[in-house]
């Protein structure tokens, strides 16, 4: 089995395609501390794309400010908080996760002033304030086994009127129904005037895709890279 094959094994299992957010979690807890040698084998470039986005389309003064407050939904080991330092960004940022020995990495960074260990599950709500934040990114979380897409509107109602709010959602065949659901909610919120569009794109997640559609789990030795997925960024109405 080579690296990259190791490493999908690793990142996309039998707890990544079901909707057992805890249990997926579980996995996370489980290979946290090579999580990001995992994700560079698979040429994860996805973070370093939205913080991208985050610099050129949030308005340079909301950016540049120092008092700007970001929270990072699923921030995993801190990789988007990365991007943004690399940016320029000086302002507060929070992290929220639900695996804490995720957390425990990203806090060795020392990009955030508070990380919170919350599961996004259906029916529940963040621990978190209404309207509290300029900014609010999701890489990489919104897919099967992990965020469930009816979560768009508790991620929207922390956000700031005016703010800012960048998501992706895995584009593949194993997550066609996913996107499908995904869709609908957004268009929803849409029709509800809850938020405008200001941007979509479709993005590299992976250089590799080692998942068919009868083997999400990416056990064959197919490589049909790379893996994509799509970014959104909305503004709250």
């Amino acid at each position: 089995m080579t690296d990259v094959q190791t490493s999908w094994n690793k990142m996309y299992n039998k707890h990544t395609f079901t909707d057992d957010s805890i249990k997926c979690v579980d996995n996370y807890d489980e290979f946290s501390k090579t999580y990001e040698e995992t994700s560079a084998a698979l040429g994860f470039t996805l973070p370093k794309y939205v913080a991208d986005v985050v610099h050129s389309e949030v308005p340079k003064d909301m950016f540049e400010d120092p008092n700007s407050i970001l929270v990072d939904v699923a921030a995993g080991t801190g990789l988007i908080a990365d991007g943004l330092r690399q940016h320029g960004f000086t302002g507060v940022m929070d992290g929220l996760d639900g695996s804490l020995e995720m957390m425990v990495k990203a806090e060795e960074k020392g990009h955030y002033r508070s990380l919170i260990k919350h599961i996004l599950l259906p029916g529940t709500q963040m621990p978190v304030m209404d309207n509290h934040y300029d900014i609010l990114t999701c890489v990489a979380a919104l897919s099967t086994g992990h965020i469930q897409s009816e979560m768009l509107p508790d991620m929207l109602r922390t956000v700031k009127r005016g703010g800012h709010m960048i998501f992706t959602v895995r584009d593949n065949l194993t997550a066609r129904d996913y996107v499908a659901k995904l869709k609908d909610q957004v268009k929803s919120m849409e029709a509800d005037n809850q938020w405008t569009q200001l941007s979509m794109s479709r993005a590299e997640q992976y250089s590799v895709n080692c998942a068919t559609s009868k083997d999400p789990t990416g056990k064959s030795d197919i490589d049909d890279g790379p893996m994509y997925s799509l970014v959104y960024h909305f503004t709250k109405n």
